[in-house]
C-alpha cells in the first residue's frame, strides 16, 4: 500500500489531482480539504492541536475561529469552515505524537527537527514507522523555495513551534535515500506536468514517471 500525504502548498496553476487520487490510501493535513488540483478523495485528515481542539473537541464559533487565526486568509478560513464536514472523510484524528528524531536516527538519517514538525511531517513519520510506503505532494521542498501555504499569508509561514529548514532537510534526505517518493514536490507550477532541475540535487523516482504517464 502506498500512502500520499497532501499537505497545503499554494499551486496557482499546477493540477495533479487524478495523480493524487489514484494511490491507494489519501492522508489529507489540516485545511488540505480536497478541491480538484489536489484530488477529489477525502481519505483521512489528520489534524494539529488547534485546528482539532477548534472543530472537533470545543466546535468554536467561526468568528472564535477566525479570531483565533490572524496569520491566516480569512477568505480561505471561510472555505475551510464552510465545507469541512468530518463524515465526508474515513477518519479525522489529531496527528499523533511520536519520536520522530528517534526514528530518523535509527534509519541513519544525519538530520533532526529542531522543533516540534508540522502535521504533514508527522503524518510522514508515523506512517514510515508502520512500515507504510509514503508519497507526498504539496509540500516546500526546495532549499531556495519560500514556504507558501494556500491558507497563510505569505511570509507568515514560519513561527516559534516549527522550524521550516530543518524540516526541509529531513524531507530531501528521505527522498534522496528512498524512504519517501517527494517527485510531486518536484513539479513546477504549471500547466504542463514537469520537474524544475535543482542543479541535479533531487530528481524525480523512475516509479513516480511511470505512475503520472
Amino acid at each position: 500500500m502506498i500512502v500520499c500525504v497532501v499537505g497545503n502548498k499554494l499551486f496557482n496553476n499546477l493540477n495533479i489531482g487524478k495523480h493524487i487520487d489514484k494511490f491507494d490510501k489519501i492522508v489529507r493535513c489540516n485545511m488540505s480539504l480536497p478541491m480538484g488540483h489536489n484530488g477529489t478523495k477525502y481519505g483521512e485528515l489528520s489534524l494539529c492541536n488547534h485546528i482539532y481542539e477548534d472543530f472537533i473537541t470545543l466546535k468554536v464559533s467561526p468568528e472564535r475561529f477566525k479570531e483565533g487565526h490572524p496569520l491566516y486568509h480569512e477568505e480561505d478560513m471561510n472555505h475551510f469552515i464552510e465545507n469541512f464536514n468530518p463524515d465526508d472523510f474515513e477518519a479525522v484524528y489529531h496527528s499523533p505524537e511520536y519520536g520522530y528524531n528517534n526514528a530518523l536516527e535509527s534509519i541513519g538519517c544525519p538530520y533532526r527537527f529542531q522543533a516540534q514538525p508540522r502535521t504533514g511531517y508527522v503524518e510522514v513519520m508515523r506512517n514510515l514507522v508502520e512500515g507504510n510506503k509514503v508519497a507526498i505532494s504539496h509540500f516546500t521542498i526546495a532549499n531556495n523555495e519560500e514556504r507558501n501555504s494556500w491558507y497563510v499569508k505569505l511570509g507568515q509561514g514560519e513561527s516559534y513551534c516549527h522550524h521550516g529548514p530543518s524540516e526541509i532537510q529531513v524531507l530531501r534526505w528521505l527522498h534522496e535515500n528512498n524512504y519517501v517518493d517527494a517527485s510531486l514536490c518536484l513539479l513546477k507550477d504549471q500547466e504542463e506536468l514537469e520537474f524544475y532541475d535543482e542543479e541535479n540535487e533531487l530528481e524525480p523516482t523512475e516509479f513516480m514517471l511511470d505512475f503520472i504517464k
